[in-house]
């Protein structure tokens, strides 16, 4: 098992970063703000790209999340693994909460302010 996960936990970074970053794009692209503004990375929080009723990608963006965060879970303990020291293993699940926080920010999107700012924030 140890070795299957050391062979794949690259693959899965690559993925989820992707994922993530494409999803974003995407959403970006196609932004419109309440004002009918397009979306700036001065002037919007990254949040705003997964807001229902407002960014019409919506789904694009926290579905990019849920997808690219749940892969990156995945390939937090090949980090760790591969590092093989006590550093190394405190950073795997350092990352694993990251990840996990991210995959909730997907679950809870800006229209959701509270349990989004607590992931958010994590």
């Amino acid at each position: 098992m140890k070795q299957i996960i050391l062979e794949f936990y690259p693959y899965l970074g690559w993925a989820g970063s992707l994922i993530i970053l494409l999803s974003s794009l995407v959403a970006a692209l196609a932004y419109r703000g309440r004002d009918g503004e397009r979306y700036s990375i001065t002037r919007h929080f990254i949040s705003e790209l997964g807001e229902i009723g407002v960014s019409r990608l919506a789904w694009v963006f926290n579905g990019g999340l849920l997808l690219g965060s749940f892969l990156l879970l995945l390939m937090m303990p090949g980090v760790g693994l591969s590092l093989d020291s006590a550093s190394g293993y405190i950073g795997s699940a350092l990352g694993m909460i990251a990840a996990t926080a991210c995959l909730f920010v997907g679950v809870f999107p800006l229209n959701q302010l509270k349990p989004h700012s607590i992931a958010a924030t994590t």
